[in-house]
């Protein structure tokens, strides 16, 4: 977990691809507001959003976008 003193950032990049949609996933659940180099996975549907951003009713969507990507209690069980 990266603070800069402002928002905190998880950078989950670097972590094995074996593991990192589960780290995502923990760090959605732990409402972090900013999620770098995470991993969704539903079905046979991969996505790898380069930021994820915790937006208003617990709401994730990818930075720069207006789509969202997951809300708490979606298919992503987090």
């Amino acid at each position: 977990m990266v603070n800069d003193g402002a928002i905190a950032a998880a950078n989950v990049r670097d972590v094995p691809i074996a593991e990192r949609a589960r780290m995502t996933l923990d760090c959605m659940r732990a409402r972090t507001p900013l999620i770098y180099g995470g991993r969704l996975e539903v079905d046979d549907l991969t996505g790898e959003p380069d930021l994820l951003r915790l937006e208003g009713g617990g709401r994730f969507k990818k930075a720069g976008s207006h789509r969202e990507v997951a809300t708490y209690g979606s298919r992503f069980s987090y």
